[in-house]
């Protein structure tokens, strides 16, 4: 995972230089563009259970459709990642939870990958036993 650096200037009483310090923390702004859709796709499913009945009339139904409507509205007019998360009510989980997750679902998606071009390939398969990577033979 790559991150970002960000500097921050602070002013030392005793000297007129600034002094850069660098961050090597990512944030949930350096993956907006990979979390939006994620979040996006998490405030529809709350919404579709939220609204959904079983055998719901057609009135129910159109008032259904139009709240479904206007929270995918609000999520694209978003002015940053902070508001859709506001938008989609995640706001449980902090920052940290969230990358943390976001990473586990990268992790497995890596490993999904590999599998499936090794399977395709008649390579090794790759597995994750004890946070190292092994190789198993398939056969």
């Amino acid at each position: 995972m790559a991150a970002t650096e960000r500097t921050t200037s602070t002013r030392s009483s005793s000297s007129p230089m600034m002094i850069k310090k660098k961050s090597l923390k990512p944030s949930l702004e350096d993956f907006s563009s990979s979390l939006r859709p994620m979040i996006m796709l998490n405030a529809l499913l709350d919404v579709l259970s939220e609204q959904f009945v079983l055998n719901m009339q057609d009135t129910e139904i159109e008032a259904s459709a139009t709240r479904i409507v206007e929270v995918l509205q609000q999520c694209q007019h978003s002015k940053g990642l902070r508001e859709l998360l506001k938008i989609s009510q995640v706001t449980s989980l902090s920052d940290d939870d969230i990358l943390e997750e976001f990473q586990a679902g990268m992790m497995a998606a890596y490993n999904l990958l590999w599998s499936s071009r090794d399977n395709q390939c008649g390579r090794p398969r790759r597995t994750e036993s004890q946070d190292s990577f092994s190789i198993q033979r398939m056969d």
